[in-house]
Order: structure tokens, then sequence, then C-alpha cells
């Protein structure tokens, strides 16, 4: 390599050499040169972070509603990441709202706005959802508030959304995915003092609601910032056949996030949120929620090591998540014969250390966590007729304390890496208060005895838990890389289905099972990914099977009131299963400005035990559209979207459970919209278009009688109307 300029350079590189020597050295003017070197340095990096900021903001900005982000090289296979640039313009209810259109996603819906995750067929806590380190768990008996419901899109900085092969560093296995949240802001430290404002506003027609939210981001220095404020309300909607459907919502939240650093690579960071949510109607339940209160507080302390040495990163999290929820059937048909009311709670409670190792080209990871939950739930129940008043302790006081220990190693070779984890946990369960009285005359304890035997007498057990996951990734081409994953994870039952006191419930009455059998999974996954100007794409085909998969379903049939007909006792036991399924989620680039945007996913599943299906699978389903962006640079950008999402007919089910087969369905979506100099967005989204009359499979049946909504009636989706949001950024 020639280090001279023109002719003779290389004689002239020689003279300055040898001038260099002869002078005499000067520290004081060496360091100062040194020193504005590095502020010219750091300067330009700032700038080129702030650059790349924008642009990605740009491109992000432009990206479908429906779309799974696909990052490449910058995200595992089967994960979903997505940023406060995407998430800040999302009008959905909540983040499980937002979620529910990501390939391999699907959600259990009680009420309109409410969406439990379900990922590659793996629903309820089986999903875990963590916001800074701290796993986080609904306060109703019923799942009627799953957790990612407490957490709004505008109060994010980052979501991973995981449904393939997961780190074992995040936590106790989900087994069935994970959804890991952080509201932490952080900015270059090396770049200018800055703030930034910004608000949405939205209306949507079909439910003649609106949101309003507003937050700044920024920082200076040593400090980082982020805040957010959200106020909602929807109300009821009508079908595409024009049937009214009870939907109200109203809820506000607060979240703030600050970090500090006190001292060169070390960074504090606290976050803080909470959510009020009042007369939140549930079609598919005896009781709406009339009042819910949120609070989360999540720190950590991070050590980023000098460049040089192996060790590169210490961090310690930990966190609390409080939910005090109300319900009651103050607005259900039943409530001139019956009146009821369930005061819950829910503490979690979560803490770990992790160190980060680089010894060359290869990465370890270890450290332990503590994951604490408690749950205690009492419904009364006043019958109106004869003036007697029950008191159901539907969590007997109840805790779930797990303590894990993991390490990961991640190796690269070329064109191969591998990522090589395992974590072992200690599992602790209990029911405190077993010996409260219950229906006909037993104690909790001693109902949990009659229906699984006497062994469900101890409600104090211990469990050791384990987990170990390879992901191999072969990128094969610069443009186009192959993947194989393998594992075996293992979930405790939780607290719900272990410790559930038997008492009335949707169809019947429920019981917990307290000798439940941890779930164990065995897992494969594999899948590649293509990365062209014209087209991106990537598919995911698994296959796992779960031991001791616990399901829910009828454990008795008995005369418990004395009414002289039999009443179906549900409870919860331990079969096999099988799930098989795939995720494609590609965009196709036709022209300049022009993109097809698409995602398909589908899971099978079978109780292997007795060869029925399992309940609560969802479709085939997917989701196309034809994108048009053009870009008049800084002062505005255009664009126009029309979309389709569909889903097949579901005929797998199981009746027993119960569900019902459900009909295939397609619903229209036009959007338009405009960003003026990068700071103010307008959109206009018709949704549903053709107004179809069609419910979503995983959408549960209506328990009551409300207008023409009939009880054991389907609960059909909102029918046309249209969706307008602005949005602003200073």
């Amino acid at each position: 390599m020639s280090h001279g300029g023109p002719a003779g350079g290389g004689k002239r590189s020689c003279a300055i050499r040898s001038n260099h020597t002869a002078k005499r050295y000067d520290p004081a003017g060496a360091a100062a040169g040194a020193a504005a070197a590095k502020r010219h340095a750091d300067d330009a990096a700032a700038k080129r972070h702030a650059d790349d900021a924008a642009a990605k903001r740009h491109a992000d900005d432009a990206q479908p509603r429906y779309e799974s982000v696909i990052r490449g090289g910058r995200a595992a296979p089967g994960v979903s990441l997505f940023d406060r640039v995407r998430l800040r313009l999302d009008t959905s209810a909540n983040l499980g709202e937002a979620l529910a259109q990501l390939p391999g996603f699907g959600g259990v819906r009680r009420a309109a706005s409410v969406a439990e995750p379900v990922a590659r067929g793996l629903g309820g806590e089986r999903v875990a959802t963590t916001v800074g380190g701290v796993t986080l768990y609904g306060a109703c008996p019923s799942r009627m508030d799953p957790p990612v419901s407490y957490i709004n899109a505008q109060a994010v900085e980052q979501v991973r959304v995981t449904r393939g092969i997961p780190s074992v560093t995040l936590g106790p296995p989900g087994l069935g995915g994970r959804v890991d949240i952080s509201l932490d802001y952080e900015r270059d430290p090396r770049g200018h003092a800055e703030i930034h404002a910004f608000g949405l506003t939205s209306y949507d027609s079909r439910r003649e609601g609106a949101m309003l939210s507003a937050g700044i981001y920024g920082g200076e220095g040593m400090l980082d910032l982020r805040a957010n404020a959200q106020v909602m309300r929807l109300d009821d909607y009508e079908s595409g056949a024009g049937v009214s459907v009870p939907a109200s919502h109203a809820q506000a939240s607060i979240s703030l996030s600050v970090a500090v650093r006190p001292a060169e690579n070390h960074r504090f960071q606290q976050a803080v949120l909470h959510k009020r949510e009042l007369d939140v109607a549930y079609p598919a339940l005896p009781m709406d929620n009339i009042d819910t209160e949120f609070w989360l507080y999540n720190a950590t302390y991070r050590y980023d090591a000098p460049v040089g040495g192996a060790l590169r990163r210490i961090e310690v999290r930990g966190g609390v998540a409080l939910v005090d929820h109300l319900m009651t059937n103050e607005d259900k048909a039943n409530r001139a014969l019956l009146e009821a009311s369930t005061p819950a709670e829910t503490r979690s409670y979560a803490g770990g250390l992790r160190a980060d190792v680089a010894l060359g080209t290869t990465r370890l990871k270890g450290g332990f966590d503590v994951l604490a939950v408690t749950r205690d739930a009492t419904r009364e129940r006043l019958l109106k007729a004869s003036g007697k008043r029950f008191f159901d302790h539907i969590w007997p006081d109840t805790q779930q304390i797990d303590v894990g220990f993991f390490g990961e190693v991640s190796l690269r070779s070329g064109a191969l890496s591998l990522r090589v984890g395992a974590r072992a946990d200690i599992v602790h369960s209990r029911a405190a208060a077993a010996d409260d009285p219950s229906l006909g005359g037993l104690t909790i304890r001693e109902q949990y005895v009659l229906r699984y035997g006497d062994d469900a007498a101890n409600t104090d057990r211990f469990e050791g838990l384990g987990a170990a996951q390879a992901l191999l990734r072969y990128q094969l081409l610069s443009w186009f890389g192959l993947h194989l994953g393998a594992g075996a994870s293992m979930r405790a039952a939780g607290i719900t289905e272990r410790y559930f006191a038997f008492g009335p419930a949707p169809g019947g009455f429920q019981v917990g099972n307290p000798v439940l059998r941890a779930e164990k999974k065995m897992m494969l996954d594999v899948g590649a990914r293509l990365r062209r100007l014209w087209l991106r794409a990537e598919l995911s085909g698994y296959y796992f099977f779960v031991k001791d998969y616990i399901l829910q379903s009828e454990v008795q049939r008995v005369d418990v009131n004395g009414d002289g007909q039999e009443d179906s006792v549900r409870g919860f036991e331990n079969v096999n299963a099988h799930f098989v399924g795939f995720e494609l989620a590609a965009r196709l680039k036709l022209s300049r400005g022009l993109s097809l945007p698409l995602a398909l996913s589908y899971v099978w599943a079978r109780n292997a035990t007795d060869g029925r299906p399992l309940p609560e699978i969802p479709p085939l389903q997917g989701s196309a559209s034809l994108r048009y962006v053009h870009l008049f640079g800084r002062a505005l950008d255009l664009w126009a979207e029309a979309g389709v999402r569909f889903a097949a007919r579901q005929g797998e089910v199981d009746e027993r459970f119960p569900e019902d087969p459900t009909d295939a369905w397609a619903t229209l979506r036009v959007e338009v919209g405009a960003r003026f100099y990068r700071a103010i967005t307008l959109r206009v989204s018709l949704e549903n278009l053709l107004d179809a009359n069609y419910n979503e499979h995983l959408t549960r049946e209506a328990l009551l009688r409300r207008g023409a909504l009939k009880p054991g009636a389907e609960v059909p989706a909102p029918g046309r109307g249209v969706i307008l949001s602005l949005m602003g950024e200073v």
C-alpha cells in the first residue's frame, strides 16, 4: 500500500518522519493534540449517531403497520424487535393489541381491547412478559388481565418478541415465547444536550373513542430522560351485521425513565409506570373490570468495562410490580339474582445479576435471577332471593418463588455462529390459606383431595427445573443465511392451575390441582433468512413435543348445589402434546416506492394422550398489502396502503373445552398518510372496509345475554370504521 501522495510522495513522507525525529518532543503539545483529535472524533461519532438515528426513524416510519420487523443480523431467528419510533405511532389500546398481528402470534380475547398472547399455539403464563427484568402477572383468576395489557405502546423504548429459541439469560423460560419490554431510553453520552417532545391523538369511529398521548425524551451529558402520559376512552361497537357488543374501556397511564452516569463506564437507570383502568367490559366473563391499578418499578446498575480486558459488562437489576384489581357483575344480566365482586391482588418481585466476558470471538454470559409472585383473591357472592352471602377464597394466600442460575456461550467462526445456553431453577410453591372453608362444609385442601387424591393435601412443594438450548446460524452468502435450533425447557404449574380454590366459574365450577407435574418441552426450529434489495424474507418451521402439558378439562360431573342437575367441575390435568407449524414474513419491492409486505403463519397441535385437538389454537392466518411511499425530501412524505387480513377455517377444535369451529374470514383495510417536515404525521385508516361480519377463533364466546348478543354466541369483531391519528414531534 502506498502511503505517499502524488509522484515523489514516498520520499516526502520519509523527510517528514526525519524532521519529527529531529524535533524536541513536546508532551503538553502532544496531549493537547490528542485531546483535540479525540474531541473531533467524538463529535464526528455523535453526528454519525444522530444521522443514523434520523435515517432509521425515517425508514422505520415508512414500514407497514402489520409487517413483522426483519432486522437481518441484528436479531436472532424467531425474534422481532420494535423500537419507540414504530411504537409511538401505534393507536392500539395496549401493547398486547399491537403485537397480536405478528406472524406466529395470536390473542385470546375476553374483551374487545384485551388480547392474551398466544405464541406458536402456547398461551397463558407460558408466554412470559417482563419489563426491565421484572416478570409481570395479571390479577384475575379468569385471565381477564394478561400482563401485556398493562403496558401502552407509547411508553415503551423497545420490545423484543421471541417466538423461537430464547436466550436462557432473559429469565425463567416461558415455554411458549417471551415479550421482553424496556422503558430505558439510552442516548449516546458523547452527543450534544437535546430534548424532544412528541404527541399523538387518535379517534376511532367504530368505538366512538379517542386517545391522547404525549411525552418527552432526551438528555445532557450524564443524564438520560424519557416520560410519557396517555389517556384513552372507548365505547361499545357494532359488528358488520349490526350486533352491538359491550366494549367500554377507559384507561390512563404515566411512565418515567431516568438514567445517570455517576462515573465513567457506570450507568444507573430507574423507571416507574402507573396505569389505571376503569369500566372495562368483558362479554365472555361473568364479571367486568371495574377498577384496576397497576404499578411498576425497576432499576438497573450497569458497569461497562474498558476495552482490552476479558470482562465486558456487569449488570445488576431488580424491581417490583403491583396489581390491585376489582371486578363485579354490576352491569351483567344476572345482577337481579346475584351480586358478586372479587377484589384481587398480585405482587411480583424480581432481581438478578449478569456478567459478560469476551475471550477473542467467544462471548460468555452467566449469572442468577430471583423471581417471586404472590396472589390473593376472595370473591363475595350474595344470593338476592335467600339473602345468603358466600365468600370464596379463590387464590388462598398463594406464592411462588423461582431461583435460577444460567450460563451461555456464543461462538463465531467465519460464516458460522453458535449460541449454547443452560439454566437450572428451583421453584417453591405454596398456598398458606388452604385450610380456609370452601363449599359443602369442606376446606379448600379437602376439595383438592376429593378431586385429585391424598397427594393433593400437600400444598407446599419444591421442584427442580432445567433448560438447555442451542442455536446454530450459517451465513451461506452475504444475503442468505440458515439457522437450526434445538432445546429443552420446563415450566412449573402456575398459581391458578395449581391452587384455584373450588368454586363457581364460567360453565360450572373449577378447582386447581396441587399435584400437577411441570411441563417439559423438547423443540426443534429450522429456517432461512434472505436479504436482497428487492426481497427480504424470513421463514421458520418448528416442531415441539410437550410432556405433561397442563390442560384445562372436565374432571368431574356432580350435583354441587343440590338442584338435582349435574354440574361440570373443571380442573387441570397433565397430558402429552405435539405442535408443528411455520411462520413466514416477507417484503417484496416491486418498484421504487412500491412494495408488497406479507405474513403467514400456521400451527397444528394435538393432545397425544387421547388424540383430540388442543383448544385455543389459531388457524392458518396472515396478511398482505400493497404499499406505495413517495418521498419529497424533508418537506413532505406521502404513502398509501391497501391490505387484507385473513384466516382460514378452524375445524380442529376441542368441543369438550368447550370451543366451536370458526369460519374463514378476510377484512380489507386502506390507509393514507402524510408527514410534513418529518415532524407532523397524519394518518387516515379505513378499517374493515367491506363491513365483513366475522369473529376470530381465539375470541371467547359470550357468557350472558346483552341485547342481541346471546349466551354462548360468538362475539363478532368490529364492523367498518375510520381511525384518524395525528402525531407531532419537535
